[in-house]
């Protein structure tokens, strides 16, 4: 009997996965980041994020980070801190501007 409520169970996990991915399946939903900087290490991107983000939780607080490993020429190794994602270049555009408004760096991105 402990078998046939664990068979169950596992279709209706999937089934609300399944759910939630069409909203993001829109070609032009969570189109863009912003970049918020660019760290030396992976570890002071997160740091990073957490600050911000905590500084700033009433803008951020609804978006996930996204780092990305870049080089950069002879400079090295950066690891560039994003947010996001953002609807559309309004949206990106008019956090990057609350943002400015708080001494924060911001450029869009697409992703």
């Amino acid at each position: 009997a402990p078998a046939a409520p664990a068979a169950p169970a596992a279709p209706a996990a999937p089934a609300a996965q399944v759910a939630a991915a069409p909203p993001s399946a829109d070609p032009l939903s969570g189109a863009f980041l912003v970049q918020l900087s660019a760290l030396k290490s992976a570890a002071a991107a997160q740091a990073g994020w957490r600050q911000i983000r905590a500084a700033n939780e009433d803008l951020l607080g609804r978006l996930s980070p996204h780092i990305q490993r870049a080089v950069v020429g002879d400079k090295g190794v950066f690891f560039r801190l994003r947010a996001g994602p953002l609807a559309d270049r309004g949206a990106a555009q008019s956090l990057c501007e609350s943002l400015a408004e708080r001494k924060v760096g911001c450029l869009i991105v697409r992703r």
